[in-house]
């Protein structure tokens, strides 16, 4: 403002001294013109006499030639000051618009800013920290209606904390509105922000903003409020649902000490078994019923333990999603009377006898993946015998219950009398791990997945399970399952029945090739195959047993056992091999993979690799020798 004042005095003395010197000019040009024009007169009036005057007339021409001078000169000063006059009063005109301009801009502006944030708070005011006064700039609803336009701030405020937040915010928020306390606050922070409820539960964010002056103090600040129901009601909904995952995770982790506790007692249990009976039968080799007692515990325990692990690895692929179930053509009819012969024995040696109903289906041939629905059956099948006393019995029924001309629905029911279940119990009774108390383990050998790998299956397949039961009395498991039918020309195969298959002649004299890389194994193959007069030819990996194929006679080898996972080449690799050489028996010999690899994917892999058909380690020796006579 000085430096403007000071040049506006300038310009006004520069104008003063413009005006003088033109006002002296025009003073002394009259007199040179009156003096001239006297020069003049005097000049006709003497004309005579100074008619030859030289010196005169140059004189007076001079006069006269100033004279006009001094008037130019005169009219252009002040020609020149009124057009820097006149661009002076435009200037100053267009520094006045402009900086009304400048200033409507500001002002538009400042308005956007307040309407932005009016739009933005429900509340703005202007806190007077010194004199504890509030003065309204944007406000609306209830919180208009309380605080107003002005007032005393700590009165209003503490007024809004008793008639507006929510009970149990309404301390908190007193202490964040104290006008006494702000100025400390706010030195640490040039904003402080709480979160409050209102008493209809809406959620709100109150704030108190500050500039800091370059000597510390502060004395306006600006208090706000907005409505943050919807990001805060988001913000809960992520926190708790980041809590449930931990919680989740937490649960996770304590199943997974749980699995490992329970997996660390039911693998050394048969283990622990094995061990001490192969202490026993070395300690009476003289004995030789010990010694088959011996035997037949081992074997049991060994039977045990390999249930544990295909139930643990099962649901673990259950769990995971990897499951892949086939679409094979099968009797259903046979499946269920195979599962049920699996399961005679143990019901035979625990006294208990099983009442199966003869099977009337109309239609028995269809399409799905026998080996998932022969799990879910032996599962309830051999449930039913492990939990029911001596004297006991199971009662199997199986039934078409439906069909639409491409697909039939059949009923499992299997009823026991059993120890039963609790109705407790049965809400868990899918969840792994369950059993009705941990002494079940141990009195019936149990890992408690066998039902949730039942309910896993079938849900993936389709189907459904239900159960009914009262403790003490039995239980009943009841399985719905459609499927799809098979083509009416399936044929079905000529297959041995008979579980005992010692001595039959189909297997003596034949050749069998059999590529194994584990000594073990191989041994355990050789001694089986030999005993029923198989000549056995072997190999220890998928090169040499294709060698060995290539260099033997056409026909000359009637089956092969091939392993899978060999060093030099692999059991797919040799299969393919085989089946791609140029000679009549290359496509017709009897592949069977004998392998450790028991999934379904991996039976479906076989197969695609030009493999006829498994056998699964541990080698079931029933099951080994029917699956080999099938293909011969």
């Amino acid at each position: 403002m000085k430096q403007k004042s000071q040049k506006s005095k300038d310009d006004m003395w520069r104008n003063v001294v413009v005006i003088a010197g033109a006002v002296i000019l025009f003073v002394v040009t009259l007199i040179n013109t009156a003096f001239s024009f006297d020069k003049l007169n005097e000049y006709f009036d003497k004309q005579s006499l100074y008619i030859q005057s030289v010196e005169y007339k140059s004189i007076l021409f001079a006069h006269i030639l100033i004279t006009f001078a001094a008037f130019f000169i005169y009219f252009g000063i002040l020609a020149a000051a009124c057009i820097s006059y006149t661009n002076k009063k435009k200037a100053d005109k267009r520094k006045a618009k402009d900086a009304l301009e400048s200033v409507n801009r500001k002002f538009e502006f400042q308005s956007q800013i307040v309407d932005s944030f009016s739009r933005l708070y429900c509340a703005m005011y202007n806190v007077d920290i010194v004199n504890d006064k509030i003065y309204e700039i944007v406000s609306e609803g209830e919180i208009k209606q309380i605080i107003g336009d002005e007032g005393n701030a700590s009165e209003k405020l503490l007024e809004l904390c008793d008639t507006y937040v929510s009970p149990e915010y309404r301390e908190d928020m007193a202490s964040f509105v104290d006008i006494t306390t702000l100025e400390f606050r706010l030195k640490k922070s040039p904003v402080v922000r709480f979160e409050y409820q209102t008493d209809d539960e809406v959620w709100h964010k109150a704030a108190f903003i500050t500039e800091k002056c370059t000597d510390g103090a502060i004395s306006q600040v600006l208090y706000v409020t907005r409505v943050i129901d919807e990001e805060k009601h988001k913000e809960l909904e992520y926190k708790n649902g980041l809590l449930a995952a931990i919680d989740e995770a937490n649960k996770a982790n304590m199943a997974k000490s749980d699995f490992l506790s329970r997996m660390s007692h039911d693998i050394r249990t048969p283990i622990n078994g094995i061990i001490g009976m192969i202490d026993i039968a070395k300690k009476n080799l003289n004995d030789e019923q010990k010694i088959v007692d011996c035997f037949d515990k081992m074997g049991d325990a060994s039977s045990h333990l390999l249930k544990i692990i295909n139930d643990v690895l099962n649901m673990s692929k259950l769990e995971s999603g990897n499951i892949e179930f086939t679409d094979e053509r099968f009797d259903l009819k046979e499946l269920i009377d195979e599962c049920v012969s699996d399961i005679m024995a143990q019901a035979l040696e625990q006294g208990i006898s099983v009442r199966k109903h003869d099977i009337t289906f109309e239609h028995s041939y269809v399409v799905g993946s026998p080996l998932h629905i022969r799990q879910i059956l032996i599962n309830i099948y051999s449930n039913a015998v492990k939990y029911t006393e001596r004297g006991g019995y199971v009662k199997i029924v199986s039934e078409e219950i439906d069909c639409d001309g491409a697909n039939a629905t059949y009923k499992f029911v299997v009823t026991d009398t059993g120890i039963g279940m609790s109705e407790r119990f049965m809400k868990n009774i899918y969840q792994p791990f369950s059993q009705e108390n941990h002494g079940a383990r141990t009195t019936y050998q149990g890992t408690g997945l066998g039902m949730s790998i039942v309910k896993k299956i079938l849900d993936n397949m389709g189907g459904i399970i239900e159960v009914q039961s009262k403790e003490g009395i039995g239980s009943t498991f009841t399985v719905i399952l459609t499927l799809p039918l098979a083509e009416n020309n399936y044929e079905r195969k000529n297959e041995e029945t008979d579980s005992d298959v010692a001595g039959c002649d189909i297997l003596s004299g034949t050749n069998i090739l059999v590529v194994e890389d584990n000594i073990i194994n191989m041994e355990i193959a050789k001694f089986m195959l030999e005993e029923e007069g198989v000549n056995v030819i072997t190999s220890e990996n998928g090169q040499e047993g294709l060698n060995t194929f290539m260099r033997s006679d056409i026909n000359e080898i009637n089956v092969i056992l091939m392993d899978l996972m060999m060093p030099v080449m692999d059991g797919m690799e040799a299969t393919k091999a085989i089946r791609g050489l140029d000679r009549p028996d290359a496509g017709t010999v009897p592949i069977l993979a004998m392998t450790a690899k028991a999934f379904s994917e991996d039976v479906i892999a076989v197969k695609e690799a030009g493999m006829n058909d498994h056998i699964s380690k541990p080698i079931d020796k029933n099951k080994f020798f029917d699956t080999i006579k099938k293909w011969l």
